[in-house]
């Protein structure tokens, strides 16, 4: 007959992990425990109750959606709400919690001590910006054991582990879509805010992309801080010869009302960001050629997933997930939105 440890070993986990499995309140997914104790019927495995038992403990996770964009928060909150549903017959809890702006500092910090004084055994965030201040609350979190999970960026300094888009895929993709749309050579690309790590990455990965397919990048301007009104900016790059653009931020409805404006005659092909109202008319409309969907929702379940089973299970995680991009075009937009 096989002893603990043996199981341990046999279902890839701890002896703590074999444990709860055994103990009807114990924090553990059902997959795994339903996997343990097939292991340790087949082999003859039966638990001493009289050893040491874990106290049944609530797993509480902070949430934290940082940005503007609804829609994109949206669907992270519904990735994490069904890796909860997944995760129902096991004791956790989520305080979710909203940041308006990337770059509001002040409010996100509020947010990382109202978690610590809760106790959260973990936080998932989208908020990126690593100031002095922010790497404190961190280090002071860590020091508390709480695990910290980065959504829809990569820091692999701070954080136990990121889940993200594929940026470098994503990118040589997106380039490589702009000269097949648009035979002309020159391209621009309207980003986020480039203060936020993941705007500024996303504008050196592009442009290098870009020049490696030889196409002449005519800038990249981030739309919170245009040097000129929209229409102005567009009317003079059109002169220049503008044949492609590419937007890869979801706040990204003023800027294609402006390429309406600029270019009626939709002379210019665009490829846009993810899944949003505006998005979706804009490419059932013609006036998108293309959309780049990171799969939000995906991301976000997977962030929950993870880290349950990193503070339950003591599971071994990557340091980073990368979920793959997908192209959406009018013709399967439909098998998308369901």
């Amino acid at each position: 007959m096989a002893n603990i440890k043996e199981i341990a070993k046999l279902a890839g986990v701890s002896v703590k992990t074999v444990t709860r499995a055994y103990k009807r309140d114990a924090v553990i997914s059902p997959e795994t425990r339903e996997r343990i104790l097939k292991i340790a019927k087949e082999n003859g495995y039966r638990p001493n109750r009289a050893a040491g038992r874990l106290a049944a403990k609530t797993i509480v996770i902070g949430i934290c959606y940082a940005g503007t964009t609804e829609s994109f928060n949206r669907e992270l909150a519904a990735g994490i709400a069904d890796a909860a549903k997944k995760l129902e017959n096991s004791r956790i809890r989520l305080i979710p919690r909203y940041v308006s702006y990337l770059s509001d500092e002040a409010s996100y910090i509020s947010v990382l001590d109202e978690f610590a004084d809760a106790g959260v055994d973990g936080i998932i965030t989208t908020y990126s910006g690593t100031s002095d201040r922010i790497v404190q609350r961190y280090a002071g979190l860590r020091e508390k054991k709480t695990r910290l999970v980065l959504l829809n960026n990569e820091n692999r300094e701070l954080f136990d582990f990121s889940v993200t888009s594929n940026i470098e895929i994503l990118f040589w993709e997106r380039a490589a879509w702009c000269a097949l749309i648009r035979r002309r050579q020159r391209l621009v690309l309207f980003t986020g805010e480039l203060r936020n790590r993941r705007h500024a990455g996303i504008a050196g990965h592009f442009s290098c992309a870009a020049a490696k397919r030889g196409l002449s990048l005519s800038g990249v301007y981030d739309l919170d801080y245009l040097p000129c009104p929209a229409d102005e900016l567009l009317k003079r790059l059109i002169s220049d010869g503008l044949g492609s653009a590419y937007i890869t931020t979801g706040n990204s409805a003023d800027i294609i009302d402006a390429l309406d404006r600029a270019d009626p005659g939709r002379r210019i092909r665009v490829i846009a960001s993810d899944i949003f109202p505006h998005t979706e008319k804009a490419l059932k409309s013609g006036r998108v050629c293309a959309i780049i969907y990171q799969n939000p929702y995906k991301q976000a379940k997977t962030s929950l997933l993870r880290l349950y089973a990193m503070i339950a299970e003591d599971a071994v995680v990557p340091p980073c997930i990368m979920t793959p991009p997908q192209i959406i075009l009018e013709s399967n937009i439909g098998w998308y939105l369901g």
